[in-house]
């Protein structure tokens, strides 16, 4: 017989009662609908979200309802965390847990709700429903033989084609799915290494080179990659959970049984351990050495009641982290085995290690480098999102569109990122300006009569110091850089004829058929450090266009006006928009340039960003103009082993060295003639599509600096599609007679990417709190620091987050965020 009598409010019935909280979210968010899918995205009701980025889903673990923000990750939790969230923002509540349970109590009138009513409630369907079954995700895999490369990088992991074919691996020529919402089919090559597990229904895909995985049809939510090998009864052999398939792959290799998961913060279904003792199998934990790892391992062994194996610190000095790594440094191999086989549980030996464990402060299951299963990504042309089930798909939540590039261009940069450990964004943005300068007046595109744009290009780089900004560059510029030298030698040469024939009278020179000098010029591409006269000079005497790299930007900024208290802000925002140049100069000459050309280059620190925003240049339009590289948790490198093939800096040589062989034009006065590009029917459609909802979006934003920065994005879209039909003919891929769909689609998905970069740089520089303009490395240790701490505790956190100490020190000497109580004690803040 049921219980008759209400039941009290406690968690666990008040989760009963509202069908493990999703009635909770449906009661304070009147239009939420939920479908057939377990999540759905709205936009954030805390702020003024701009799109759906706030994800209300079930966790697979304990079957709760909760939320998770991707754009601002500090909101998220449960159905309750939600709770306490709605009534301090919409009733100006503040309650705790213990005042929170009777409030939902009465306010979701569940006072009088009885065991049948728990029973009842949760029988009944809030879907729709014909969306109840999860819909088919149609898609196709092309699979391909093996080739070399693919044996080759397999061998690091000394992974076998066998032991590929026994998994049900394949190396994968191309594949497409079905968008359901544009009732069309998406396919794409692949052109670098790709592998796919392939399973009933769905594929999950592998790119190593940059690293990059996503699902395709329907994510199994049971999924283990390996289970299927495992025999029907043993004797007690082990079965090794661990973090990655390819860790598995290696460990099967190996001849050990191992299975891994989706991800390493997934959790495993629950009776895991029950169906290994069932069928006689010995369950052994043994992830990554990295933060998560640790943690995830620790906790996996607790939940399975298994030994957790922990890798010696040793791969670390490797620069390793996992099983795979282990075999791909050359580390001993009866070492690991013996590790696997023994009796005991792995030791942490590392003491900054066992702080990750034990610390009640850190955090450390969620890892900022993986996004999880719950997020749901925005679908982009090259980016897969499974709909219905949200699955993960990109490591990066704006990731480089490097594909709109020519094909040479992507295998250069995935060359580079592999073997220089060049961040992908930094040179494919560094190739962007490299064509720019490469290109300049010789042509223009023109959108309608009379409306016509070059190729120039503001752009920085954003990154911490070490993080690779300027090695990218100076290998995208490397082929202009040499132009210089070149002519430089040619200037020297032709200088000292010139200061011999002007020595030489008149008569002498009419002897020696030598005709009236006139004096040489160094005609060079780019500048660095230059007064506003010598650029003026530079680009009158190479009118084809020149570029000014400042590896320092923020310097360059601060250094307008240097040589005068002139309106060099001005110059700089009338070069961009191709207004004419009048130089003035000391001697008396004058210096007219009617088509100017000048590319800006430039890296900066993120710190430095605030500086940006001095002087009105948020205001005059300046900060509109520049486009921003600034990605995610960008770390230095480790170096790589890996050479770069000699072939990628010849193939490069060749593509620029084509578009500056492109002879320059002139008019009877000396004035650049360029040669127009026009749009072929189809992209000049496309780019008229998307130009009304660029507008919209500066009509509807009640934000006066964010409807600035997407105002520009109508020229830039003209001019990235410019450079990439440019690229293109270099690359012989097109015939550079109008601007393609290739072009304007490629130009496109870069406008979308620098429009995130740029709201993004805005909201920091123009953020009141100085704990947005801090790093992100900076920002999680300010996260992960309680209220008050002492020096000691601060330096632990720190050194385990990756923070030296005595950059953490300096650190604690910002006034804005620290308070010094005493000797040796902190508060925060903020």
């Amino acid at each position: 017989m049921e219980n008759k009598y209400p039941l009290p409010p406690t968690k666990e019935n008040i989760l009963k009662l509202t069908k493990n909280g999703l009635l909770i979210f449906l009661f304070f968010i009147k239009t939420l609908r939920i479908k057939g899918t377990r999540a759905v995205n709205i936009k954030n009701p805390f702020y003024d979200d701009r799109k759906a980025s706030f994800s209300i889903s079930q966790n697979d673990s304990n079957g709760r309802w909760g939320f998770f923000d991707y754009g601002d990750r500090s909101y998220k939790g449960d159905c309750f965390d939600f709770a306490i969230l709605y009534y301090k923002a919409k009733n100006n509540l503040e309650l705790n847990f213990a005042e929170l349970l009777p409030k939902i109590y009465f306010d979701l009138d569940l006072k009088s709700k009885t065991e049948e009513d728990a029973i009842e409630i949760n029988n009944i369907s809030y879907e729709s429903k014909e969306l109840t079954t999860k819909k088919e995700k149609l898609f196709e895999v092309y699979p391909r033989e093996f080739d070399s490369k693919d044996l080759e990088f397999c061998a690091q992991y000394r992974i076998s084609k066998e032991t590929l074919k026994m998994c049900n691996v394949v190396a994968v020529l191309s594949y497409r799915y079905y968008d359901d919402e544009k009732n069309k089919w998406n396919e794409f090559r692949c052109y670098n290494i790709t592998f796919a597990y392939q399973g009933k229904g769905y594929a999950k895909i592998y790119q190593p080179n940059p690293k990059n995985f996503f699902w395709l049809g329907n994510k199994p939510s049971d999924y283990i990659f390996g289970f299927d090998l495992l025999p029907d009864w043993g004797g007690g052999e082990l079965v090794i959970l661990t973090g990655g398939e390819k860790d598995a792959l290696t460990l099967i290799e190996l001849g050990y049984f191992a299975i891994s998961l989706s991800s390493e913060i997934v959790n495993p279904p629950k009776d895991l351990d029950m169906q290994m003792v069932g069928i006689g199998l010995t369950l052994v934990v043994l992830y990554d050495i990295d933060a998560t790892g640790l943690e995830r391992g620790r906790e996996l062994s607790k939940i399975l009641k298994c030994r957790n194996v922990v890798l010696p610190d040793i791969l670390k000095d490797h620069n390793g982290k996992d099983v795979s790594d282990w075999i791909k440094c050359g580390l001993p191999l009866d070492d690991l085995k013996n590790l696997i086989d023994s009796e005991e549980e792995g030791i942490i030996v590392n003491s900054t290690e066992a702080l990750k464990l034990d610390s009640p402060v850190i955090n450390l299951i969620e890892n900022e480098e993986e996004i999880s299963d719950q997020i749901n990504v925005e679908v982009k042309e090259t980016q897969l999102v499974n709909d219905q089930d949200q699955s993960v798909v990109q490591i990066e939540l704006n990731p480089f569109p490097y594909d709109a590039f020519p094909l040479e261009i992507q295998k250069i940069i995935l060359a580079t990122h592999a073997a220089l450990k060049f961040p992908v964004d930094f040179i494919s943005a560094s190739i962007l300006f490299a064509g720019s300068l490469a290109i300049g007046n010789t042509h223009k595109i023109e959108i309608k009569k009379g409306w016509r744009e070059s190729a120039v290009l503001y752009m920085a780089l954003v990154g911490r110091p070490g993080t690779n900004k300027s090695h990218p560059v100076t290998f995208a510029i490397d082929p202009i850089s040499n132009a210089d030298k070149k002519s430089y030698n040619e200037f020297l040469s032709d200088k000292e004829e010139f200061e011999k024939a002007i020595k030489l009278s008149k008569k002498e020179r009419e002897e020696q058929s030598i005709e009236e000098p006139k004096k040489p010029f160094w005609k060079k591409f780019i500048l660095s450090d230059y007064t506003p006269e010598a650029l003026a000079e530079v680009h009158f005497h190479n009118k084809r266009g020149i570029g000014v790299y400042a590896d320092e930007f923020a310097g360059w900024i601060k250094n307008f006006n240097r040589y005068n208290k002139g309106s060099e802000m001005e110059f700089w925002l009338s070069s961009w928009s191709g207004k004419p140049i009048n130089s003035d100069r000391k001697s008396g000459e004058k210096i007219f340039i009617p088509y100017p050309f000048i590319s800006v280059f430039g890296t900066i620190q993120n710190g430095l960003l605030i500086d940006l925003s001095k002087d009105n240049k948020t205001k005059n339009g300046f900060m509109d103009r520049l486009l921003f590289v600034c990605p995610d948790n960008i770390k230095k490198p480790y170096w790589s082993e890996l050479e770069l093939d000699e072939s990628v800096n010849e193939t490069w040589n060749s593509i620029i060295g084509k578009l500056l062989e492109l002879d320059l034009k002139l008019d009877d006065i000396g004035n650049p003639i360029s040669e127009i590009l026009n749009f072929c029917p189809e992209a000049k459609s496309i780019l008229f599509e998307w130009q009304r909802d660029n507008a919209d979006l500066c009509n509807n934003t009640e934000n006066e600096s964010v409807s600035g920065i997407y105002s520009k994005f109508d020229i830039y879209a003209l001019r990235l599609a410019l450079i990439l039909e440019m690229l293109r003919w270099s690359c012989n891929e097109g015939e550079k007679k109008f601007i393609s769909v290739e072009a304007i689609r490629g130009s496109l998905k870069l406008v979308e990417y620098f429009k995130n970069m740029a709201v993004k740089v805005n909201s920091i520089i123009s953020s009141d709190s100085p704990l947005d303009r801090l790093t992100s490395d900076k920002q999680k240790i300010y996260d992960e620091l309680p209220n008050t701490f002492t020096t000691g505790l601060g330096v632990d956190i720190a050194k385990v987050l990756g923070m030296p100490e005595k950059t953490f020190k300096t650190f604690l000497n910002q006034k804005d965020l620290f308070k010094r109580i005493k000797h040796g004690e902190y508060e925060k803040l903020i």
